[in-house]
């Protein structure tokens, strides 16, 4: 299961939203999060949520854009959709990629070598 790895007290600096972000209760989110993969035998990985709202899904080109632009716009293969529905499968395509396995653009698996191995049992 993916999660980005947010650095919530980063987030909480700006004025605007840190009381919205603390209310909401990350670290409790958090932790019954990992408790239900636990009993469920699903894996959590933490992934860096550098540029994934930034950088195309698609295509993988980077296209700037400030908080208030809430659509990604790709000039470059002329992908559309909501932000964070572009970040999400950024984050997805990171995840699955730490596992060692690939999703091109045409929608087909590859398997690479993994940048991380779960330990296994004895």
């Amino acid at each position: 299961m993916p999660k980005a790895n947010l650095h919530i007290r980063g987030l909480a600096k700006n004025t605007k939203l840190s009381k919205s972000i603390y209310d909401v209760a990350w670290g409790n989110f958090i932790e019954k999060l990992n408790a239900v993969a636990a009993v469920r035998g699903v894996h959590v990985i933490k992934v860096n949520p550098h540029n994934t709202s930034q950088n195309c899904s698609n295509c993988g080109h980077k296209v700037p854009k400030t908080l208030s632009v809430r659509t990604h716009s790709c000039p470059k293969c002329r992908k559309v959709l909501d932000r964070d529905e572009n970040a999400a499968k950024n984050i997805l395509n990171k995840a699955l990629n730490e596992v060692g396995i690939i999703l091109s653009a045409c929608g087909g698996l590859g398997v690479s070598q993994p940048a991380f191995r779960f330990p296994t049992e004895c």
